[in-house]
């Protein structure tokens, strides 16, 4: 199995183990009525999984360097709209 390929396969388990966090948390805080158990869900699956699934576009968009340009715009376009979110 290659570098690249193993890092990617790390990424998905660590996604898929947030994801699993965010809705243990999200029942949790539904069956406790914890506003604060939602609200740290929401932070959970907004921020920290933007951050995975960043990644792994980066890595994807290695794939395929004739897209590169595209890429480029929406990591731009996702920049501005998180400093103006201030996430």
């Amino acid at each position: 199995m290659t570098q690249r390929r193993k890092k990617s396969q790390l990424l998905w388990i660590v996604l898929g183990l947030r994801i699993i966090l965010f809705l243990a948390e999200i029942g949790v805080g539904l069956w406790s009525r914890s506003l604060s158990l939602l609200a740290g869900s929401g932070h959970i699956f907004w921020v920290e999984s933007l951050a995975l699934l960043s990644e792994q576009t980066a890595q994807l968009m290695s794939l395929i360097p004739h897209k590169r340009p595209y890429y480029q715009r929406g990591r731009r376009a996702e920049k501005l709209i998180q400093s103006t979110l201030a996430l």
